[in-house]
């Protein structure tokens, strides 16, 4: 329970400063970058969790990661299953709507959040070997993003840049040798 506690408090520390440096960059006030529906919130909680964390879980870490971490280090295994992950993504790129430096800066910013995302998964699941737990991280990364309304692409350099920070404090921490041993 604790390490759910944990990865949802991550999650939501990521959130709330996505929001506030917004505020502060932007100028955009926080109540503006949220949906004021409950029904919006549930319909796309719902949505997100069907949409990718449920089935893409089981492949990403319950096989790939597990086969990886056979021949390389749980650091390397995650980035490799991170930018795997990110381009199977690429149909989401060609539809983001952006062209040039912006899709540039869209694909730059998603594959280095991706690859955040599955480094912190990487460090929780070795901890407890639960799939619950990327279920969770994943379905919090995709649900938070979805909630934020306003310019997509600054709330993804943003968030991205949250998610490396974090990644990078784990790598450096890295707890009862979760990453590389």
């Amino acid at each position: 329970m604790s390490m759910v506690l944990c990865v949802v408090l991550i999650q939501f520390l990521v959130l709330i400063s996505s929001l506030i440096i917004t505020n502060k960059v932007w100028n955009v006030p926080i109540y503006e970058q949220l949906p004021a529906s409950w029904t919006s919130l549930l319909i796309l909680f719902g949505y997100n969790l069907i949409l990718g964390p449920l089935g893409e879980e089981l492949g990403w870490r319950g096989f790939v990661l597990n086969e990886l971490q056979k021949r390389f280090s749980p650091l390397k295994s995650a980035i490799f299953v991170g930018l795997a992950w990110g381009f199977w993504h690429t149909p989401l790129w060609l539809m983001s709507g952006y062209a040039g430096l912006q899709l540039v800066q869209y694909i730059i910013c998603f594959l280095a959040g991706i690859v955040a995302v599955s480094i912190i998964i990487t460090a929780f699941y070795n901890l407890n070997h639960n799939l619950i737990i990327p279920i969770i991280i994943h379905q919090l990364f995709n649900y938070f993003m979805a909630i934020q309304a306003g310019n997509v692409l600054n709330t993804l350099t943003v968030t991205s840049v949250l998610y490396l920070i974090v990644a990078v404090i784990l790598i450096v921490v890295n707890y009862k040798k979760c990453l590389y041993r």
